[in-house]
């Protein structure tokens, strides 16, 4: 597309322009503004104007249908638009509007049109009286004048004076092309040039920019698809294009324009930045607010935290009490004759020795323990509450008294951990073991003092009889069973005490995790309370984020477009000519 730099940035201009001013409106800014930002807009849909000039049979039509890749002018001669200034613009349907005998307007749904505007200026000198006026008035608002030459017949007077009349005033939009070189060599296409550049320099005084070209071989080239490299080389309409769009890139009226376009919506932003200073003043207000909370809660929580690890080296301490009352009742069951004897409630006695010692220590420590949280708490609140009064002018105020509740949270605290030691404590299989080890230990001795006894009595009958030397085996066989009752009872000792041992010890480990675990989470959870009383100011705060945050970040985003077109513009303002200028 001709000039797609230009148009690339003007969409990215209008864009931003279409944004700011629906930011403006959000923002209520003065309708002034807004109308200002409009107008902007308006003028950067301005189209670019052709005026081609040129006698009848040069190709005009051609050329013009070429240029833009579009079947905009017919190319018959004898059609009535041919023989009066015809000025093609965009519509939305297709129509010509006959505005007087020598302007006919033709509106066409053709999307270049959006962004150029083509007059075709008919070579019949018959109207040439009427013409004249009306170039005179549209030639102000030119961008490129065509004057255009058949290679046929580059002597034309009427084309000739028609230039010296305009190329005074207008001379650095004009461009000399020389139309239909298909039909010439190119030697005699060069000396065509030379004679054009000394025509024009001799009646005009100046060397005007000059093209050769086949507006038949570009049309092909871009409508038919056939061969299309071969034909636009041929047809040489590469430089003419690119001197165009070069033009049209660093046109000095427009990027003028697009400047002003730019300096406008800047003060536009600032004072849409000024409008939004009290809500972003607010947010960032906000956000160190909470900021604040968060920080001050993390550490004052942890703080909290450090204050109980005396109260885990106590319950430990107390469970370990705890296990030494049970130990004379243990070695109490660990007699020879003692062992005989049913396990009973035994194994359940010593838990509940263990849990009722270890949870009477819990309960005290740990009312102990939530009041110094609800200390904490407390403290952290009537710390808050004085620095954001002082920083913010903000007053916290919870209920009907004003201070929060702290209560529920500190019993909520107890209970939690009382409800863990007290889980924890609970070992079926401690009871469970200590019985089974109980009951194996009672029926080996059992039975190797039944054995013994056996052949005590044996050994008395065998020597009453006189049985010799047999009552002296039985009484060793007596002797050898004590002895084997002996070792299982100091066997089944061994075992029930490393059993006891290891099972506590893991209960004991257990038991602290779980405490651990409960009084932290007691602990996060009164926290957590604590944060709960700030989430009405958080709602708040939510609201004006979410109605200002967005209207915040698209003035930011808009700031570094406009600023990144003013880059862009002054890069393409300093490749304009002065002579542009």
């Amino acid at each position: 597309m001709l000039g797609q730099h230009y148009f690339d940035i003007r969409a990215n201009l209008r864009n931003s322009v279409g944004a700011l001013v629906q930011l403006a409106q959000e923002t209520d800014l003065k309708p002034a503004r807004g109308t200002q930002l409009r107008n902007v807009l308006a003028t950067l849909k301005d189209p670019f104007r052709f005026v081609v000039i040129g006698e009848a049979g040069t190709g005009k039509s051609t050329l013009i249908n070429a240029i833009f890749g579009e079947d905009l002018c017919p190319v018959d001669d004898k059609h009535p638009v041919s023989r009066r200034i015809a000025q093609y613009q965009y519509g939305k349907e297709k129509h010509d509007f006959e505005v007087s005998d020598t302007l006919l307007e033709c509106y066409r749904p053709v999307d270049c049109l959006q962004d150029f505007c083509v007059v075709d200026v008919p070579g019949d000198g018959s109207i040439k009286r009427h013409q004249e006026q009306l170039i005179e008035q549209i030639l102000p608002t030119t961008d490129f004048i065509l004057v255009v030459f058949p290679v046929t017949d580059p002597w034309s007077p009427t084309t000739w004076k028609m230039l010296e009349r305009i190329y005074e005033k207008w001379q650095d939009k004009v461009l000399l092309i020389l139309q239909q070189c298909d039909r010439r060599s190119d030697e005699e296409i060069s000396a065509i040039l030379e004679h054009l550049r000394r025509t024009s320099t001799n009646r005009c005084g100046t060397h005007f920019p000059t093209f050769a070209v086949s507006g038949k071989k570009a049309w092909l080239a871009k409508t038919s698809g056939l061969d299309k490299d071969r034909l636009l080389e041929e047809s040489r309409f590469a430089d003419l294009e690119s001197y165009i769009s070069q033009e049209i890139n660093r046109s000095a009226r427009r990027v003028e324009k697009m400047n002003e376009g730019c300096s406008l919506a800047k003060s536009v932003i600032k004072e849409v930045q000024n409008k939004l200073h009290t809500p972003a003043e607010i947010i960032r207000a906000d956000d160190e607010i909470f900021a604040t909370l968060e920080m001050r809660t993390e550490t004052r929580q942890s703080h909290t935290e450090g204050k109980f690890e005396p109260v885990f080296s106590a319950f430990d301490n107390a469970f370990m009490s705890a296990r030494l009352k049970t130990d004379p009742i243990l070695d109490a069951r660990m007699g020879i004759f003692s062992s005989l004897r049913p396990a009973g409630d035994l194994p359940a006695d010593i838990e509940q020795i263990i849990t009722a010692t270890t949870l009477e220590h819990v309960k005290l420590t740990c009312e102990e323990a939530a009041i110094v949280a609800e200390e904490d708490v407390r403290q952290l609140w009537d710390e808050l509450s004085h620095d954001m009064q002082t920083d913010f002018k903000l007053k916290l105020s919870v209920g009907k008294t004003g201070e929060p509740e702290w209560s529920a949270s500190r019993k909520r605290l107890v209970e939690q951990v009382e409800s863990a030691t007290s889980g924890e404590l609970k070992n079926p299989y401690l009871c469970d073991g200590l019985k089974k080890f109980f009951r194996r230990r009672r029926r080996r001795m059992a039975s190797f003092l039944f054995a013994s006894t056996a052949c005590l009595l044996g050994g008395l009958w065998f020597l009453w009889k006189g049985w010799t030397p047999f009552h002296m085996v039985a009484f060793a066989g007596a002797v050898v069973a004590l002895l084997a009752a002996a070792f299982a009872g100091f066997e089944g000792t061994s075992r029930i005490r490393t059993f006891f041992t290891e099972e506590l010890d893991a209960q004991r480990t257990r038991l602290h995790e779980a405490l651990r675990k409960s009084f932290n989470q007691g602990v996060d959870q009164c926290y957590r309370d604590f944060v709960l009383l700030f989430d009405p100011l958080r709602e708040v705060c939510t609201k004006q984020r979410d109605q200002y945050e967005p209207l915040l970040e698209a003035v930011d985003e808009l700031e570094a477009a406009f600023d990144e077109l003013e880059d862009e513009l002054w890069k393409q303002d300093r490749k304009t000519p002065a002579t542009k200028k």
